[in-house]
């Protein structure tokens, strides 16, 4: 299973290889396919999660309210090992340890 990591296009161009890194990172420690999407423009951001190409999003705050406020997205609180926005999925990521974790946390 691939999730895909989308970053808001109004982070720099050179700081993508910074975001490269992050992403292997994550994949080597988590054990999962991570595919990053570096949208050019709010366009092509707005073309991707609307064809629900998008798993999580690291966005500006003006972006995430409205990704909340209009497309369901949701911010997860760390605290709370309960939270689902969605019906479950088998696999949940592990932030504090970097590995993906079975359901119910």
């Amino acid at each position: 299973m691939t999730l895909n990591l989308l970053i808001a296009p109004d982070f720099a161009p050179e700081r993508f290889a910074g975001w490269h890194m992050l992403n292997t990172l994550l994949q080597k420690k988590s054990g999962l396919e991570l595919h990053l999407l570096t949208p050019a423009s709010a366009a092509e951001q707005a073309q991707l999660m609307a064809e629900g190409k998008v798993d999580a999003v690291y966005a500006n705050p003006f972006d995430a309210a409205s990704m909340i406020r209009e497309l369901g997205f949701s911010l997860a609180d760390p605290l709370d090992v309960a939270f689902d926005p969605e019906p479950r999925r088998p696999w949940v990521f592990d932030w504090d340890s970097l590995h993906p974790v079975e359901w119910p946390v």
